[in-house]
């Protein structure tokens, strides 16, 4: 197999570096827009549903905007899982009795004799 130009290799060296950058750009915003969604979201339209149930989300004209610590909030409790409060000392059963034992309790159901 032939080896490369030169410039063709300057030219996938520089579109790799434009790519670089923009993937940087992307993970280090902190504030989701209408106009630049997260990675979770399809549409501006379910942005805009899910940003209307966000206290922090801001709406500017047509445009919704939410902190990146904010969404990740409203996403995590969304899908059920607990969030800790700061300073808050979380501590967890890791059996998984425990946790049958949990879920079952949420659902209204328990164990009966084992």
């Amino acid at each position: 197999m032939s080896r490369p130009a030169p410039d063709v290799l300057a030219i996938l060296d520089y579109i790799a570096d434009r790519i670089a950058d923009r993937v940087l750009e992307r993970r280090e915003r902190e504030v989701y827009t209408s106009d630049d969604l997260p990675r979770d979201c399809r549409s501006r339209r379910s942005f805009a549903e899910r940003c209307r149930q966000i206290p922090e989300a801001e709406k500017r004209g047509r445009t919704w905007s939410v902190p990146r610590d904010a969404w990740e909030r409203f996403r995590l409790a969304r899908r059920g899982a607990a969030v800790a409060k700061p300073g808050a000392v979380v501590t967890a059963d890791a059996s998984l009795d425990a946790a049958a034992a949990r879920l079952l309790n949420r659902a209204g159901l328990r164990i009966v004799g084992r």
